[in-house]
């Protein structure tokens, strides 16, 4: 995070309470949402670590050719290990006729992403078919033309919204 190693102050210990309900708005090319927390800053001002939690009421996952809403989101900052946060995300999507679940849990250093589906496929399908709108079956795969159109879109619309700020505050 931080850390102040000026001999008059290095040692001075904090505990502070850093609590917002929604009060952070994130808005990027890849997610949309809103973070809460529940966290206490400690340690001193050379070696301050978090505890507690940040939480994650609404967002989504953007792809070129599907978004994934998140219907839970949680980083934990443990004492054991406040370097390394614990990741329970989980959210899902329709898109092209599948339901597509996402789970990312792990560590910040080490998250393990997973991707479901309802009719099944594999994770390597669904990998594809959210980011390059490649259909599992040949008789329904998008055409060029429509695979480079969602393509641009999904880039301008990071660039858009860098411009003239983003009009849904639906998140």
């Amino acid at each position: 995070f931080f850390s102040i190693d000026a001999d008059f102050v290095s040692e001075w210990e904090l505990d502070l309470n850093i609590r917002g309900e929604r009060f952070l708005r994130v808005q990027s090319p890849f997610f949309r949402g809103r973070i809460s927390s529940d966290l206490r800053l400690l340690g001193t001002l050379q070696e301050p670590f978090l505890n507690g939690a940040l939480t994650i009421p609404t967002g989504t996952v953007l792809f070129p050719f599907g978004n994934i809403r998140l219907q839970q989101g949680e980083i934990r900052f443990a004492p054991a290990n406040p370097y390394d946060p614990q990741l329970d995300i989980s959210g899902e999507a329709e898109t092209m006729g599948y339901t597509i679940r996402m789970d990312v849990s792990g560590s910040a250093y080490d998250p393990q992403l997973q991707f479901s589906s309802n009719p099944p496929l594999t994770q390597e399908s669904i990998i594809l078919m959210l980011t390059a709108g490649i259909m599992p079956s040949d008789d329904i795969a998008a055409s060029g033309g429509a695979v480079g159109q969602r393509l641009a879109l999904y880039l301008g619309r990071g660039l858009a919204s860098d411009l003239f700020g983003s009009t849904d505050e639906s998140w």
